[in-house]
């Protein structure tokens, strides 16, 4: 059985660590355009009301030496690092879910009533952050989607219509769409779609410069996608052939 000390440090761990905390203090998501703007502003409004609860866990240890702990993401950083904010709110609620799993683990296992009702009133925070984000996630998916209809209507109204090259320019759009947008482009159109499309220039480019260096064989490493991880290098190189 954990002793008490074991699980209150858990908790202090779980939340020092937490996805919203790194996204907000650590990772460094970019901002392209207003929808980026209101989910960062989502984010960093949620992590201010979320805050207090990492000191007051620290204040309830503070008088004890805290156990060795496994101090090791529950998920992979990479995910959130130069991604773009409107992507972040999207991914964020399934990872603040398996948080508040575990928290009623540690809940379970707690018979202090005042440490019980702190940790569960941080729960019912994560899971209001959590709707808020998937709620802003789809008001922001349903506008895009009908900015796109209106494009495509314009389109058809004045050439016939027809994608117009450059719509797997969404970094909200999963790899295998962006990549059927682009069947039968050319070559760097095709490394270009299977980037992140965040423009993060982690690589030492933007998404489009990467791409053209590769296929221009400038540019060897097919791993320089950061917000892209395996997703973009496998794609990358499948379409070179490596």
């Amino acid at each position: 059985m954990s002793s008490k000390l074991d699980e209150m440090a858990a908790a202090l761990i779980l939340e020092d660590r937490s996805a919203l905390n790194y996204a907000v203090n650590v990772a460094w998501p970019t901002g392209v355009d207003a929808d980026d703007q209101e989910a960062e502003q989502l984010c960093r409004d949620a992590w201010r009301s979320e805050e207090p609860f990492l000191g007051r866990l620290v204040g309830l240890i503070s008088d004890h030496e805290a156990p060795l702990m496994d101090r090791s993401f529950r998920f992979s950083p990479a995910r959130l690092n130069f991604a773009r904010w409107s992507h972040i709110i999207e991914v964020l609620p399934a990872m603040i879910e398996e948080e508040c799993e575990v928290l009623t683990g540690i809940i379970s296992r707690l018979d202090e009533a005042a440490v019980k009702e702190l940790l569960g009133t941080l729960m019912r925070v994560k899971h209001n952050t959590a709707d808020r984000m998937i709620e802003l996630h789809q008001k922001q998916a349903a506008a895009r989607a009908a900015r796109a209809s209106g494009a495509g209507e314009v389109a058809d109204a004045s050439d016939g219509g027809g994608d117009d090259g450059m719509a797997f320019r969404d970094a909200n759009m999963a790899i295998d769409d962006r990549m059927a947008k682009v069947k039968g482009a050319d070559k760097a159109t095709k490394l270009w779609a299977a980037m992140a499309q965040t423009d993060c220039t982690a690589c030492g480019y933007d998404c489009e410069g990467y791409a053209r260096a590769i296929a221009a064989g400038e540019e060897k490493d097919l791993g320089k996608c950061v917000p892209g991880e395996d997703d973009t290098a496998n794609m990358l190189k499948k379409i070179m052939g490596a």
